[in-house]
């Protein structure tokens, strides 16, 4: 842990991770965000791609007993959720490709 005890709801090293991979994983999320709203279909495949993971890894790691504070679960799950609607929504725009 990052913090002392006496800090609680503090961020953690483990909060700090997270952070760090998510910043990643958003950062990669809007560069293929831009090619799919430009019409590129690789671009929708890769948002929906990126939505799915980053919407799991979110749920899974909110599940686990222990390892991140509560407010840091709160936002994974509301991270979970979004990254799931933006997953649908590549999903039916790919949908109209197809068609």
């Amino acid at each position: 842990m990052c913090c002392p005890p006496s800090t609680p709801g503090a961020a953690t090293s483990e909060d700090w991770v997270h952070l760090v991979i998510v910043a990643c994983l958003g950062l990669l999320l809007a560069a293929r965000l831009r090619s799919a709203l430009r019409g590129q279909r690789r671009g929708f495949v890769a948002v929906a791609v990126i939505a799915v993971v980053l919407a799991l890894a979110n749920l899974v790691e909110a599940l686990l007993p222990g390892l991140f504070t509560p407010w840091m679960r709160v936002e994974m799950a509301l991270i979970a959720v979004l990254m799931v609607v933006l997953a649908v929504a590549a999903r039916r725009d790919l949908r109209s490709w197809t068609r």
